[in-house]
This record gives C-alpha cells, sequence and structure tokens, in this order.
C-alpha cells in the first residue's frame, strides 16, 4: 500500500486551495525535495520536510529560506517563470494558498508560471528538435551569464569537491541494487584520482 499524502498535500490537491473553480484540475508530481502542483498555468513548488545532508527542509523557516533563494537565484535566467514566494494558509477550510484563505501561515510555495510540457528538453529531444543550434543557444546563454556572475572563492577547493563526490555516493549506496553496485564501486573509486588532481574553476552564485 502507497503511502498516504500528508494534509497539506490532499488539501492543495483541490481546487479550492487556489481560489479555483472546482473543475480545474490540479496535478501532482513528487520530486525528492518537493512537491509541485500544476493548475492551468500556474506552478506551486512546496519544499518536502526532508533532510538528505546536502539539503535540509525540516522546519519551516528553512523551507521559506529555500523558496526565496529559489526565485532569486533562478530569476536571473528566468524572470518572467519564477513569479515569487507565497504562504500556505492553514484555517477551518484546510490549506490554502495565493490568498484564497485567511489562517496561520504554515508553509510556503515557489509561484511560478507553467511551461508547455511539449517545450521540455525530454519532449524535444524525442521529437528530433533538440539539435545542435538549440544546444548552441543554450551554452552560448550559460557562458554569458558565468561571465559575469559573481564568484565564490570558499568552493574553489578540492577538498570540498571530494566531500561532495564522497557524500553523494554514500546517500546513492542503499538504493544501488546488486547488479549495479560493482559498478557504483568502480565508479566511485575512479573518481578519486580525478578529485585529487582536478583544479577547480570559479564556482558561481
Amino acid at each position: 500500500m502507497s503511502e498516504a499524502l500528508p494534509e497539506l498535500v490532499q488539501d492543495l490537491l483541490r481546487p479550492q486551495a487556489y481560489g479555483a473553480d472546482a473543475r480545474q484540475r490540479v496535478t501532482l508530481r513528487t520530486t525528492h525535495a518537493s512537491w509541485v502542483f500544476l493548475i492551468g498555468d500556474e506552478v506551486w513548488k512546496v519544499k518536502r520536510p526532508v533532510d538528505f545532508g546536502f539539503l535540509d527542509f525540516r522546519s519551516p523557516a528553512d523551507r521559506r529560506h529555500a523558496c526565496a533563494e529559489e526565485v532569486r537565484l533562478n530569476r536571473r535566467l528566468a524572470p518572467g517563470v519564477y513569479l515569487g514566494v507565497e504562504p500556505i494558509r492553514l484555517s477551518g477550510r484546510g490549506h490554502t494558498i495565493a490568498g484564497a484563505g485567511a489562517g496561520p501561515v504554515v508553509d510556503w510555495a515557489v509561484h511560478m508560471r507553467r511551461l508547455p510540457d511539449q517545450a521540455s528538453a525530454a519532449a524535444l529531444l524525442a521529437s528530433g528538435l533538440l539539435g545542435p543550434e538549440r544546444l548552441h543557444a543554450v551554452a552560448d546563454r550559460l557562458a554569458a551569464f558565468l561571465a559575469v556572475a559573481p564568484l565564490i572563492s570558499s568552493l574553489d577547493d578540492p577538498e570540498v569537491l571530494r566531500r561532495n563526490v564522497d557524500e553523494n555516493f554514500a546517500q546513492v549506496e542503499p538504493f544501488v541494487g546488486e547488479i549495479e553496485r560493482d559498478s557504483n564501486h568502480r565508479l566511485h573509486v575512479g573518481t578519486a584520482p580525478f578529485v585529487g588532481e582536478v583544479t577547480l574553476g570559479p564556482k558561481f552564485l
């Protein structure tokens, strides 16, 4: 039996939670760190209360901070997509968002403009439309962005990369099946010389 959805998620699957018509459909997509609610041409992303080491969203304050940082950072490349951070409130009507209800604030959500599924990289690749011209355009956009982005000197250290790599493999280990275990081990061992020898370039934030 699948795990029951938290009350907050169940409430936000109701169109009325957004002040929308009851006939509208709300679709839920779950990632390792977020619940993503799609309704009409809008997207609402709520951080899950999880702790993966490299991120810790267990407290509402941490989730609010993560939402604000996501909007701040991603607006630089997609200002028309990341619209802001909105409170989630709880009242006798359940959890509501986007000014659809009163009550105390219990959590936070990133508000985004919904992009068409057919414009995703996966859809473009499947249709044969993700060719060199589009990829070069993305690379040019990123190169121009990184050329003027501020540097983060604290990340320019091979030991930081080593810790991040080791942490990634440690967290993946419980999910590696017996068939893939040897490949995972060889991959981990194979990264060690690279991490030890590489000179990291500037990191950006």
